[in-house]
């Protein structure tokens, strides 16, 4: 089946779906982001994607069915139920304010259950396409914001590419995965403030490192001067100057994880 060549969840549930133990061999595997995935399995074409994609003439069209066509005849679809991650709700209350907007490319028909999970200032935003995501983005920023996208699927590649901070979430994360600054495991979203919070006290820690490193040359400096560092003892100092640090930012940087996350067995 093509649609284990692709990484979009859907694409991932429905092959997962099949019980399948022979392999088989794709041939011009196309992955559309938006539409569907296509390709040749042993000379039969087959499109799997969305009713325009396959050109079904389904009267009952939503976001929830994959639609399959076979030689360019519609042969049926999948109905997929929409499922949230458990650590959305909880992440979301966490973050407050700070979650501008949901950009999403199912239909408006979870805008109930959606409106129950983020906060009244939210934008929620029904059938975006990669396109609009990324001009949502692009809009914010031009608005003076800094941006963090945070995606699961290649249809958000081109938003979390023009993010200030792109962060892909994956379920497995030794596959592909969109361009982006980070990938967060999917069972670890719920902690996303707790990262947050760890990189700004990197900041902090990587700042005080810089001070220290100044100060310590600035007195080995005025020493030299002065004629009371001979050039050994600063050839032996300068090493002692870069571990110091080193190991201050280890140190440091390891006691606030420990402190963020210890409550997390």
């Amino acid at each position: 089946m093509v649609t284990s060549a692709s990484t979009h969840p859907l694409s991932s549930l429905i092959a997962k779906s099949i019980i399948s133990h022979s392999i088989v061999e794709i041939e011009n595997f196309k992955e559309r982001a938006g539409h569907g995935v296509e390709g040749y399995v042993e000379g039969v074409y087959i499109r799997i994607g969305s009713a325009d994609y396959t050109d079904s003439k389904d009267p009952m069209i939503d976001s929830s069915r994959v639609f399959v066509s076979i030689n360019d005849e519609t042969r049926g679809y999948f109905q997929i139920e929409t499922t949230i991650r458990p650590q959305v709700e909880n992440v979301v209350s966490k973050l407050g304010r700070r979650v501008v907007a949901l950009l999403s490319g199912d239909s408006d028909g979870e805008s109930n259950r959606m409106k129950r999970i983020f906060h009244n200032n939210t934008k929620l935003l029904f059938n975006q396409s990669p396109h609009e995501k990324l001009g949502f983005v692009s809009a914010l920023q031009q608005e003076g914001s800094k941006v963090m996208m945070i995606g699961d699927g290649l249809n958000d590649s081109g938003a979390l590419q023009q993010s200030d901070v792109g962060i892909a979430v994956s379920d497995d994360a030794g596959i592909f995965n969109p361009a982006c600054d980070g990938i967060l495991a999917g069972q670890q979203l719920g902690l996303l403030d707790k990262f947050l919070a760890l990189s700004k006290s990197a900041i902090v820690i990587v700042k005080i490192g810089f001070g220290i490193s100044f100060f310590y040359n600035l007195i080995a400096l005025s020493l030299a001067c002065g004629g009371f560092l001979s050039p050994l003892k600063a050839a032996i100092l300068m090493p002692i100057s870069s571990m110091s640090v080193v190991a201050f930012s280890t140190v440091a940087v390891m006691w606030v994880a420990k402190q963020t996350f210890k409550e997390i067995k």
